[in-house]
């Protein structure tokens, strides 16, 4: 079985709740981090993992060694700032993720593995989650409510060109890729490129489509 990593919460007393990172296949579990308030988490195909660490009044980036021993910060603690759902590129190269600003804004950004940013792909004043890369890395798609429902959205990736000043323009290469009347969430690329995993909200709850 392939091992998966994951996170699950422990309650130290009443008033203290951690989140540490685990790795399982079956029934066999090992506890990689101890009191690290850490999730999100994304393996690499080195087991190199990425995830979001919670601190105070802010949440940031940082880069875990396979074996949970290591975690190096890939962004900065920003008072008011937060960083969500990273995700490594195909080629290991690269992060993608989501960065919630103070001001309220939130964009799709990608970073070397070093944490420095390499272009702001799209963002806005609303709701961006689940940055997903194609296979072939030179694409991402992502849910975002700015057209008023949470609908699909895509754009290329130039990993040559840093883009900081104009990341609250509209693009003419972002593009919304899905039109539900009620909302789609959590997208996942295939293995092949050609399709995309997704929840959409219907009456009963989500569907997987």
């Amino acid at each position: 079985r392939t091992p998966v990593v994951y996170t699950q919460l422990e309650r130290r007393d009443p008033y203290v709740l951690r989140s540490d990172l685990y790795r399982g296949a079956g029934r066999d579990e090992t506890r990689l981090t101890h009191g690290a308030r850490l999730t999100q988490p994304d393996a690499r195909a080195d087991g190199e993992l990425v995830a979001v660490q919670y601190g105070a009044n802010a949440a940031r980036l940082v880069r875990v060694s396979a074996d949970g021993r290591r975690i190096v910060p890939l962004t900065r603690d920003v008072p008011g700032e937060r960083w969500a759902e990273p995700r490594w590129s195909p080629a290991g190269d690269a992060v993608a993720a989501v960065h919630l600003l103070g001001t309220g804004e939130q964009r799709i950004v990608v970073l070397d593995t070093l944490g420095a940013l390499r272009v702001a792909v799209a963002g806005a004043r609303g709701v961006f989650t689940s940055p997903s890369f194609t296979p072939d890395g030179q694409r991402l798609v992502w849910s975002s409510d700015r057209s008023g429902r949470m609908q699909l959205e895509t754009a290329p990736v130039s990993l040559a060109a840093v883009d900081t000043l104009h990341w609250r323009d509209e693009r003419d290469a972002v593009r919304q890729a899905s039109a539900v009347s009620t909302g789609v969430y959590e997208p996942t690329v295939s293995p092949d490129g050609a399709r995309v995993a997704a929840g959409v909200r219907t009456i009963g709850g989500i569907d997987i489509a």
